[in-house]
């Protein structure tokens, strides 16, 4: 299931099993496909945001309440509440390029900015929403949760306008055939409605499918009378090669499945059947590699999750020859791509932990409103971020940022777990607090007596500094009012801020330093090996495709270069 609850946030996408996520309070739904509603039923009585078009198709397949179904429009902003107070989220809603209501979510908010595609096919003119633009202008998407179904380097497909005039070629190879076309329970519909305006025949449908159309407002350009039409629709999961021949028998037919699922498997299934009148066609509502890799370096993340983790190794899967899907989880491959630094850990507000933390999730009453982002960002407290020690059980995603691997996994920060303590500070921090602040004690000195005590603070400012530092500090620290240091210590804790800004700043330059040479490195190796299959390849090859692919790799890899000297 691709769906997830977004980490030190209380949001769920796709996720319909709170009772595996209990800080999980508000749920929200990118489009109405099996694998995005898996536990969904019509028990469901929490609130549900979600498109208008995916609402209409929920109502009707589940029979749920309208009263629970919020209905976000394409285009707009709203702002959610997270508790009864003062606490709010930004949610922008963009089309998905992908089935009837399916829709990306922009969440702005404490988190920070956070794209959460769903499923989707990538198009350059996405970047035209002014507040997705004014983000990726002022570098600050800090988690993208990518639909990596195609995310391999042999998921390469043309667009589905070209493979469209496929479908139109053969369908005119076969003027006096039936036509079989496989399709979903949900999508495709643009398609149908095109290849009947062309012929000027009405396609047939099941009841549901018809029913389903008629809610969708689609072109009255199909029946459910098999008399009327020779362009047969039928679920794409039963569409075999025996059902076929069975077809045949009755009937001259032939079969057009547009699916882009066996893209790079040679001699994959159905690949001998075309002489039999069987095609399969790369028509995809997914994003291509190239196309991936078009976004990712567009909107230029700080890091990146795959939304899709597991993958099926049974049946065609476990074919010898079948293509690893697993490299496609893989998110290193854009590690080029992305923004620095990584993603700054997060401050979570109290009254949001509380929320998180009660035991059965409580239905907020008061409803979303349109909200017009003042220069594209949602508004924030701070820029400042920390870290949460008290939390639900996390769910998180693998994923790649620049500095993943730089830091040890002890506490709890938005894309990644890390300890921001050092050694010094780490044995005087409670186990249920908010730290605030990054590899230093936010804390000085100098305002620790004043800093208010509680379960979600660094608790009492006095009983810390006892335990952390000498009766100097037992001296100058006093739980009811603020006494300032002296001046020697205020010189040696700048000194030693100095210092450690100096040795960060170091790190990140050599870290630089070190990707910029291991992406020359493998440029040459994948040259190298791009030679050595070109001289391996026959005569038949079309060896100018690869080449073409090969220069648009290495573009890649040069336009990721130019950035690192750009910021080295």
């Amino acid at each position: 299931m691709p769906g997830c609850v977004i980490d030190a946030t209380p949001i769920a996408v796709d996720f319909w099993r709170p009772a595996n996520a209990p800080g999980a309070r508000l749920f929200f739904l990118t489009h109405l496909h099996q694998d995005h509603t898996e536990g969904l039923s019509s028990t469901w009585r929490l609130p549900i945001y979600t498109s208008p078009i995916t609402a209409l198709l929920l109502k009707s397949k589940y029979k749920l309440p309208e009263s629970i179904i919020k209905e976000l429009e394409v285009g707009q902003s709203y702002l959610i509440p997270l508790d009864e107070g003062s606490n709010t989220i930004t949610v922008t809603v963009f089309d998905a390029n992908h089935v009837p209501g399916a829709v990306m979510f922009l969440f702005q908010g404490y988190f920070g900015n956070i794209l959460y595609c769903g499923d989707m096919r990538w198009s350059p003119e996405m970047l035209e929403d002014p507040v997705l633009q004014n983000v990726v202008n002022h570098r600050e998407l800090d988690i993208l949760y990518l639909d990596n179904t195609y995310s391999a380097p042999y998921c390469q497909f043309p667009s589905r306008e070209e493979v469209k005039k496929q479908i139109f070629q053969i369908i005119d190879g076969y003027p006096d055939h039936e036509i079989k076309i496989g399709i979903n329970t949900l999508g495709r519909e643009r398609l149908l409605e095109e290849i009947a305006q062309r012929y000027r025949e009405k396609i047939l449908v099941s009841q549901e499918k018809f029913d389903q159309l008629q809610l969708l407002g689609c072109l009255d350009v199909f029946t459910t009378d098999p008399e009327q039409s020779r362009i047969h629709t039928f679920p794409k999961r039963q569409m075999q090669v025996a059902t076929h021949k069975k077809w045949n028998e009755e009937y001259p037919t032939i079969s057009i499945i547009p699916t882009a699922l066996f893209v790079g498997w040679k001699n994959g299934p159905y690949s001998s059947q075309s002489e039999n009148g069987m095609y399969v066609v790369p028509y995809s509502d997914h994003s291509s590699y190239p196309e991936l890799m078009d976004m990712v370096s567009s909107l230029a993340p700080h890091q990146i999750y795959p939304l899709v983790k597991h993958w099926s190794k049974s049946g065609w899967w476990s074919d010898i020859s079948a293509p690893d899907q697993t490299i496609k989880a893989d998110m290193t491959v854009y590690r080029h791509l992305l923004s620095l630094p990584p993603p700054d850990p997060v401050i979570i507000p109290e009254s949001v932990i509380r929320l998180m933390s009660r035991e059965a999730p409580r239905v907020l009453h008061i409803q979303p409103r349109k909200y017009m982002l003042r220069k594209g960002l949602s508004p924030r407290s701070s820029k400042i971020r920390g870290v949460m020690h008290s939390s639900p059980r996390s769910y998180s995603l693998h994923s790649f940022s620049p500095a993943s691997a730089a830091t040890p996994t002890s506490s709890f920060t938005l894309g990644s777990r890390r300890n921001l303590y050092n050694e010094r500070n780490a044995a005087a921090t409670p186990t249920s607090s908010i730290a605030l602040g990054s590899s230093r004690n936010v804390y000085s000195e100098r305002y620790a007596a004043a800093t208010p005590t509680s379960s979600a603070t660094l608790g009492s400012s006095s009983n810390i500094h006892k335990e952390k530092n000498t009766k100097q500090y037992e001296k100058c620290i006093q739980p009811a009012r603020r006494k300032l240091l002296l001046p020697s210590e205020e010189e040696s804790i700048t000194s030693r801020e100095r210092e450690a800004e100096l040795i960060k700043k170091r790190k990140l330059e050599k870290h630089i330093s070190d990707r910029r040479d291991a992406l020359i490195k493998e440029t040459a190796d994948f040259a190298a090996c791009k030679v050595k299959e070109l001289n391996a390849q026959t005569a038949s090859r079309n060896i100018e495709d690869e080449l073409q692919v090969m220069v648009q790799n290495s573009k890649l890899i040069l336009e990721s270069l130019s950035h690192l000297d750009s910021l080295l």
